[in-house]
């Protein structure tokens, strides 16, 4: 395959002549043995001409090749998995690793590298431990730290940032040194003014906790990653103006609570008044349309909190998080249900008068029913047992009659233990009256 062949196939991948691209199997392979044969690795350059001569080739061969993953994704993908594209992609950022652009040429050229990889990758995962193995994660990374070059834009740090959390997706011993490495970086990208700089900011923290925790046999994801130092500028995150990046702070936050659920480190955040930032991002309609992927996890760090100390109960009680969870149950999903239940019921355990507080809400009511919306016996049986456990641990005698007559349900009516639970706290409601009304005469 001669030069001019090279223009004539990259005209056509631009200008969208499809159907006159030549079949993959021809052109993949000739032209992976070009990008090496032009790269500074292979031959170098005699002078700054022939140095750019390359990298026009470079770019050409790079456009053809992404197009062709991208019109012919099998036939191209299963040519270029193999070391050889690799070793020609490695050896492309290796001239930005040793050189400052003063232009944006070399940026195209690593975007293209970087497009094609994300082709391969999707198709062929495995890729990505052989990338890693070769030295593409640790160049990446040099470049991304790389000061003073022109051509080390924000889209291209974004894209870099892409591909490293691609890469480290597949190896939690890449993800702990990727954090060593890039740790201060992160720290301050989050706070970029690029979107999209933040956006893969915080989806490296997230993916970075999700790896590190996997791995993690004694639960010390914390100890190496502390992500409770980050938690301050996390907290920040949650007010961004982008959607997606509230969200993915949100998870964040959730997924550290739930790890490490012990009171030292979860104190930290409660101080900083996280859960009244859950129950806040519970209330936001347009996070409603997000049921499954973010309340879910809300609602379990809830209750995590809430079942390590009595004092977090009571601000969750008092930040109305009984009333904004019960608006939950009206959605017909058991996955949002059964963690709802599990928290109110979780907030009662304490002492009658959390149950008294919790039931102030029609909580009976609204428990009962969702017996209407889902057609489970299973599940039928479970609220029944949760609302005959609160009933008996209310004491507040207005809140069970009205529930009680109002219900309909021969199993709450004719029940003998709710009838005679019932009739204790008639008296004890009717002696506390006359005590107040004798006091009251005096």
């Amino acid at each position: 395959m001669n030069l001019s062949f090279i223009r004539k196939i990259s005209h056509f991948a631009r200008c969208g002549f499809f159907e006159k691209l030549v079949s993959p199997e021809i052109v993949c392979p000739d032209a992976v043995e070009l990008l090496m044969k032009h790269s500074p690795n292979y031959k170098v350059p005699k002078n700054n001409d022939e140095k750019t001569f390359n990298m026009k080739i470079r770019i050409s061969i790079l456009h053809i090749l992404a197009t062709y993953a991208r019109i012919f994704p099998n036939e191209t993908i299963i040519t270029l998995s193999n070391q050889s594209f690799l070793y020609s992609i490695i050896n492309i950022f290796e001239i930005t690793l040793h050189e400052n652009h003063e232009s944006n040429t070399s940026e195209v050229e690593q975007l293209l590298s970087l497009i094609l990889f994300h082709f391969i990758e999707k198709e062929q995962p495995m890729i990505c431990r052989v990338a890693i193995k070769i030295g593409l994660l640790e160049l990446l990374i040099r470049i991304f730290k790389k000061q003073n070059d022109n051509c080390i834009t924000h889209r291209l740090k974004s894209a870099l940032l892409r591909t490293i959390i691609r890469l480290i997706r597949f190896s939690p011993t890449a993800a702990s040194y990727t954090w060593v490495k890039l740790r201060n970086e992160i720290s301050e990208l989050i706070f970029s003014d690029d979107i999209s700089m933040r956006m893969w900011g915080i989806k490296y923290i997230s993916t970075i906790i999700k790896m590190v925790e996997a791995d993690s046999e004694d639960c010390l994801t914390l100890d190496f990653i502390q992500p409770l130092e980050l938690c301050p500028s996390i907290f920040v995150l949650m007010y961004d103006e982008c959607v997606p990046i509230r969200l993915q702070t949100i998870k964040i936050l959730c997924r550290i609570i739930i790890t490490q659920g012990s009171e030292r480190e979860c104190k930290q955040l409660v101080y900083m008044g996280i859960i009244g930032l859950l129950l806040d991002v519970l209330k936001q309609n347009d996070l409603r349309n997000c049921t499954n992927s973010i309340v879910f996890p809300i609602i379990i760090s809830l209750i995590r909190l809430i079942k390590i100390s009595e004092k977090w109960c009571m601000i969750f009680i008092y930040s109305k998080g009984v009333e904004i969870t019960l608006t939950y149950l009206k959605y017909s999903v058991e996955k949002i249900i059964i963690p709802v239940i599990l928290l109110i019921f979780n907030a009662c355990n304490y002492s009658s008068f959390h149950t008294n507080k919790v039931l102030e809400y029609k909580t009976l009511d609204k428990l009962h029913r969702i017996k209407e919306l889902i057609n489970s016996e299973e599940f039928i049986k479970i609220i029944d047992r949760v609302i005959y456990s609160l009933i008996m641990k209310c004491t507040e005698y207005e809140i069970l009659y009205s529930f009680i007559m109002n219900s309909g349900d021969p199993y709450i009516i004719e029940n003998r233990s709710i009838q005679d639970h019932l009739k204790i706290i008639q008296k004890k409601s009717n002696k506390l009256k006359e005590f107040i009304d004798s006091n009251k005469s005096k």
